[in-house]
C-alpha cells in the first residue's frame, strides 16, 4: 500500500512539474489588419500602442488567454471584445498571430493566422532536407537558425478555434518550399555587422543609391524585421521603402513578423502593394 502511495505521488509530482515548465514559457501575441484599418489594442484593460497601429504584437505573456479589446481610428467600424489564447489546448503558450478584419463581425472578426509553439527543437540544418512530393531528386535547404518549430497552423499542437493554413509565414518557419532548387541559408547579421550596415546607409545623400546599397545586402545577407524597419527609417521617400521591403522580405529571418513594417508605409496604396505581394510570396 506504501509503495503504490508513493508512486502515485512521483506520478503527481511528475504532472505538477511539467505544469511548472509550462507556466514558466512565455507567449507571444500578434495581430494584424488585413484590411489595412489601423486599431488600437487594449489588453486586459490596459492600451498599448498610443497611435494607431495597423500590427501590434506584445510578447512575454503569461497567461493562458487575454480579453482583448480593439477600437478602430475609423468610427465605422465597431469596437471588437474578444477573448484570444495565448496558450493551447495542453497549456503550452504559443507564439500566436491573428488576423484582424473591421468588416467582420462577432468572433470571426479575429481568426488565427500562424501559430508557432514556443519549444524549438535544435537541429543541426546541415543534417535537414525537404523535398517537394513526388520528386525526390529536388531538395531544398530550409533556414531554421533558431531551431525547428513543428506545426504553424498546419500541423502541430492545434489552436483552439479555426484558423487559416494559408496566412502570412503559415508554413511555420518551414522555409519556402516553393522556390528555388538548393537554397543556402544565408549568414544571420550580427549586431555589430548591422550598426555598420546603418552607419553606411545614412552616410549615403541619395535614396537611390541607399536602396542599391541595402539590395546588395540582402542578397546575401538575412537580416531580422525590426533591423530592417530600422533601415527603412533612413529612406527620405515610402516609394523607395517599398522596393526595400520587397527586396528584404525574400530573405528575412521572422517572415511572421513582416506585417509589422506596413505601417512604416506613407500611402494606403504602398501597403495593399506590399501586402500583395507577401501573400504571393508567402513564406
Amino acid at each position: 500500500m506504501k509503495r503504490i502511495i508513493t508512486i502515485a505521488v512521483l506520478i503527481f509530482s511528475g504532472f505538477l512539474g511539467r505544469a511548472d515548465a509550462q507556466s514558466l514559457r512565455a507567449g507571444h501575441l500578434s495581430i494584424v489588419s488585413e484590411d489595412n484599418e489601423p486599431f488600437y489594442l487594449y489588453i486586459d484593460g490596459i492600451k498599448y500602442n498610443n497611435q494607431a497601429s495597423l500590427m501590434v504584437r506584445v510578447e512575454d505573456l503569461n497567461v493562458p488567454s487575454v480579453n482583448c479589446r480593439i477600437e478602430f481610428l475609423s468610427r465605422k467600424a465597431p469596437v471588437l471584445v474578444n477573448n484570444l489564447y495565448i496558450a493551447d489546448e495542453q497549456g503550452y503558450m504559443q507564439d500566436i498571430t491573428y488576423a484582424l478584419s473591421s468588416s467582420r463581425r462577432g468572433n470571426s472578426a479575429l481568426v488565427v493566422y500562424q501559430v508557432i509553439p514556443m519549444e524549438p527543437i535544435p537541429i543541426n540544418q546541415n543534417a535537414s532536407y525537404t523535398f517537394r512530393y513526388g520528386n525526390p531528386r529536388v531538395t531544398y535547404q530550409p533556414n531554421y537558425n533558431s531551431g525547428f518549430r513543428p506545426g504553424g497552423t498546419g500541423g502541430g499542437r492545434p489552436p483552439r478555434g479555426g484558423g487559416r493554413p494559408d496566412g502570412p509565414g503559415g508554413h511555420g518557419g518551414h522555409g519556402n518550399h516553393g522556390g528555388v532548387e538548393v537554397v543556402p541559408g544565408c549568414p544571420v547579421v550580427s549586431p555589430s555587422e548591422f550598426t555598420s550596415i546603418r552607419g553606411q546607409v545614412n552616410s549615403i545623400a541619395m535614396d537611390k543609391e541607399k536602396l542599391s546599397f541595402l539590395q546588395m545586402m540582402t542578397k546575401d545577407r538575412c537580416f531580422k524585421t525590426e533591423q530592417i524597419i530600422q533601415l527603412s527609417q533612413l529612406f527620405s521617400f515610402s516609394s523607395n521603402k517599398l522596393s526595400f521591403f520587397k527586396d528584404a522580405y525574400l530573405t528575412v529571418l521572422d517572415p511572421q513578423l513582416y506585417y509589422s513594417v506596413l505601417q512604416e508605409l506613407t500611402f494606403s496604396s504602398e501597403r495593399n502593394e506590399l501586402s500583395n505581394f507577401m501573400n504571393k510570396n508567402k513564406r
